[in-house]
């Protein structure tokens, strides 16, 4: 997670990808990080895309050296060695 969060306001300066800020949202459960040993998943409910956060990760400039994108239709998780990071930006509905 420590490389989630020192990437937070990344940009690629070729404009391909830009992580911006998570900032402080008072309402509960918008952000959350679960999972045990090498499996988690980090989701929320606003910016960054989960492809700019994972572009940041697997940068070969500035990204975790080693990590992998790993990516399907409805998945996209980063891999450390024999550690997940499921990304997981949820669909906010209208009220």
């Amino acid at each position: 997670m420590s490389g989630v969060f020192c990437r937070i306001t990344a940009r690629d300066p070729h404009g391909k990808w830009a992580i911006g800020n998570w900032f402080y949202d008072p309402l509960p459960g918008c952000r959350s990080l679960h999972g045990a040993g090498n499996s988690w998943v980090l989701e929320w409910e606003s910016d960054p895309y989960p492809d700019d956060l994972a572009a940041a990760l697997t940068d070969p400039t500035i990204g975790v050296a080693g990590a992998k994108k790993r990516s399907t239709a409805d998945n996209l998780t980063i891999a450390l060695g024999s550690a997940a990071l499921r990304l997981n930006r949820r669909q906010v509905l209208a009220p």
